[in-house]
């Protein structure tokens, strides 16, 4: 049982009692019960019972309560026990008690010192201002002032009060004032540290008047299961804490005080003793510390919890201002000398710096390198968690920090960084497959779209459309992938961007039903391409984003409550940093400038980044070919038959598919799928051994990549002229690598007629013709 004084009885529970005694007989009782936070508690009965204590035993009566309470000893049995309870030995600790000491190593010394230096202004003696509205006064109705009379102070304190008033004064938390209708008497607080805390003494003037703000205020039980897992606790101590809060001239006047030494003097900040003040302080002070998942504040104490050091110094700081960097340049010993060099006008080179500081130049008390603010070294570890926040890896890593920070050293802190990520360690993928299959770059964005489902991801699906022309991701949260649900997210899309002319898929029942194909074309979408069956590879820009995406989730341990938020930060950061295909940001081609994010706010002002030129995908197709009338071995996809069946080609649909008739039926297969065979009613010597006969003549499509629009001549019949594989094999370039049949009756991979267009000639060792129009 729990001894407790404020019990006037012993009680206990009903379900308790009955594990205790299961055979038991209860009289009526009529007494009534309530908890301290006034909850009532409702006593079933009461029974006699014989209580041992010590060397004593005695019958006594003890009350059962229904419901699940603890066990408590009261007074009733404490009057009668007194002298056989030993509140010594009780309330000793059986076990030793786990003490919080300051066991700081010399460096986890020198960071803090270092961070309490940096924010200087912020761990100060002398009270900060709150930003926002001031705090305003609701007096009842016909509420009259009141005036009170100064109340004596010892004489032992009263210089100190004196002093701390001027100081207050001086300060401009107080003024004096001639005269007021309103005056409450100073009450004065010495502290522990020694020093005074002049409050009012509202209780009788002004409190009985006010109308008080409410507001929830936490309970302890809520701290400790908010701190819940964490190892390592700072306790911040607000210096003056209401003295931070600007109130309104009313208010002003309602707090005056009349003092023993300076007559009347009016507050402009808020002043211990006013019943309201407390509510709203907290709640400002919760707006100011909202989104930090790390932190409780209670009243003028905040607490920040951590599991370690390392964590305790990186709980979601906010953003580094351009400002900030500025101060600590100036404050670091080796940076500040090259700041002050420049501001006197030397040149560095001659001054006896190298490169990269000799190319070293200034903005707004900044350092920049070309383009990139230099970063303080007290700032570098923070600017690199900013980096690595959505785990996007190294190289994405360095390209955003090549666009707006450096230091010496830092692709080096990144690859540490990245390399040391348990997270990042966990769901890195294996390296990527070498894939020769190519599609032809878009001429404009929103021309191509990939579509895929991924999932399931934190008990929902992930629909993801990719742009194939400036790599741009939108990123769908759904709990369905049916066909109705997928055409509703792709309507809202192309609402908000258009329809793209192709659009291409893998081969999911919502992909390839009727009701989608219809939507395709209302919408105004061209072509639908679908991948073939057991190639996913053929819609690899949306397989990739798939595996990206899922991996990025996974990283920040998404959850279903912070799915969507995940994968916002995930999004933002991914569109902003330029793509290792095009060397430009997705948010920059698709959009036509760059999204800003907190990584911004570290330049001093709009510093033009350079940003590489778009790479040119060089294509070089080295897939095997086969012609009308082949005999072939093609894939059989039915675990019935054999793995290869025989067949013959029937025609050739794309650079890398054809339909191939086996046992009279036709079906589609992708060149991975197809390997030759030999005709085994020719002669040995005469079968082909290439695998891929040459008729006297085929007449190959030709494909132009590039901007170059056609221009228009006069009709010439064609002519026809022998040339070599390699002039072939260039101007015969595949403009699709995936083919499927158009939903919409044109025939896909359709070359676009190029007339006196320069083309480039590479060479082979295959003899091929092919049509010239000229």
């Amino acid at each position: 049982m729990e001894l407790d004084t404020g019990a006037p009885c012993s009680i206990i529970a009903e379900e308790t009692l009955r594990l205790i005694k299961p055979l038991y007989t209860l009289q009526p009782s009529d007494r009534q019960f309530s908890s301290y936070t006034g909850h009532r508690v409702t006593c079933v009965g009461r029974l006699k019972v014989q209580v041992t204590i010590g060397m004593r035993t005695r019958s006594e009566q003890l009350y059962v309560v229904s419901g699940v309470s603890d066990s408590l000893l009261g007074r009733e049995w404490i009057s009668h026990f007194a002298d056989q309870i030993n509140l010594n030995e009780l309330f000793s600790a059986q076990t030793p008690i786990h003490s919080i000491e300051s066991t700081l190593t010399p460096d986890r010394e020198k960071q803090l010192a270092r961070i309490l230096d940096s924010f200087s202004s912020v761990f100060s003696d002398s009270p900060g201002k709150l930003v926002g509205p001031p705090a305003k006064v609701h007096l009842k109705q016909n509420a009259s002032p009141v005036f009170a009379k100064a109340r004596d102070v010892p004489h032992a304190l009263r210089e100190r009060y004196a002093e701390e008033i001027e100081k207050k004064i001086r300060s401009g938390f107080y003024e004096k004032v001639d005269y007021s209708e309103w005056a409450s008497p100073t009450h004065v607080v010495v502290k522990k540290n020694g020093k005074l805390r002049i409050t009012g003494n509202y209780k009788p003037t002004v409190n009985p008047l006010m109308i008080v703000d409410e507001h929830p205020i936490l309970r302890i039980e809520d701290i400790f299961n908010r701190m819940k897992g964490a190892t390592l606790f700072c306790h911040l101590d607000v210096t003056d804490a209401y003295t931070h809060l600007p109130i309104d001239e009313q208010f002003r006047q309602v707090l005056t005080l009349n003092t023993t030494t300076h007559g009347l003097i009016r507050p402009t900040r808020a002043v211990y003793g006013a019943a309201n003040i407390p509510a709203i302080w907290q709640r400002r002070m919760e707006e100011v510390l909202r989104g930090l998942t790390n932190v409780v504040s209670f009243f003028d104490d905040i607490i920040v919890f951590a599991k370690d050091f390392d964590e305790l110094l990186q709980i979601q700081q906010l953003p580094i201002k351009a400002e900030q960097i500025a101060r600590e340049t100036r404050k670091d010993q080796h940076l500040g000398k090259i700041l002050k060099d420049l501001e006197m006008g030397r040149d560095l080179q001659q001054t006896g710096y190298k490169a990269p500081e000799a190319k070293y130049t200034t903005v707004a008390n900044c350092l920049l390198f070309e383009h990139r603010v230099v970063i303080p070294d007290i700032f570098r570890s923070a600017i690199l968690q900013d980096l690595h926040v959505a785990h996007i890896g190294v190289v994405k890593m360095k390209s955003l920090a090549t666009s707006y920070v450096y230091w010496p050293g830092i692709d080096k802190d990144i690859e540490q960084l990245a390399k040391s990520c348990h997270e990042c360690a966990q769901t890195a993928s294996a390296s990527p497959k070498f894939n020769k299959h190519h599609w032809e770059y878009p001429s404009n964005a929103w021309e191509r779209v990939h579509i895929d489902y991924a999932g399931p991801v934190a008990d929902a699906m992930l629909l993801i459309i990719v742009d194939a022309y400036s790599k741009w991701v939108e990123v769908k949260v759904t709990h369905s992938t049916t066909t109705e649900a997928t055409i509703k997210i792709l309507d809202d899309i192309f609402a908000s961007y258009g329809a793209p002319v192709t659009v291409v898929t893998d081969n999911g029942p919502q992909f390839t039903s009727e009701d989608f194909s219809n939507f395709l074309q209302r919408s105004g979408v061209k072509f639908h391409k679908r991948s073939a069956p057991y190639h996913p590879a053929t819609n690899g820009q949306a397989e990739r984003y798939v595996q990206t995406v899922k991996r990025a989730l996974k990283a920040m341990h998404s959850t279903s409550a912070t799915l969507q938020a995940n994968l916002n930060k995930f999004l933002l950061q991914y569109r902003k940093v330029p793509h290792s295909e095009t060397g430009e940001p997705p948010a920059k081609l698709f959009l036509g400038r760059n999204i800003r994010s907190r990584i911004d706010l570290v330049c001093p002002q709009s510093v033009q980044s350079r940003t590489a030129e778009k790479q040119r995908c060089d294509l070089r197709p080295s897939y095997r070919t086969f012609v009308p009338g082949q005999l072939v071995y093609c894939l059989s996809g039915n675990p019935r038959k054999g793995k290869w069946i025989r067949g013959t080609v029937v025609t050739r649909l794309g650079d890398l598919h054809y339909t191939v008739e086996c046992d009279g039926i036709h079906i589609k297969r992708h060149v991975d799928q197809i390997r030759p065979a030999l005709d085994d009613n020719k002669p040995v010597n005469q079968r082909s051994v290439s695998g891929s006969p040459q008729p006297p003549e085929v007449h190959h499509r030709r494909h132009y990549y590039g901007s170059t629009q056609p221009q228009q001549v006069p009709d010439v019949a064609p002519r026809t002229v022998p040339v070599s594989s390699e002039s072939s094999d260039s101007a015969c370039s595949s403009s699709s690598s995936t083919t499927s049949e158009s939903p919409y009756g044109t025939p896909i991979g359709s070359p676009t007629p190029i007339r006196d267009t320069p083309f480039s000639v590479r060479r082979s060792t295959r003899q091929r013709t092919f049509t010239l129009l000229t």
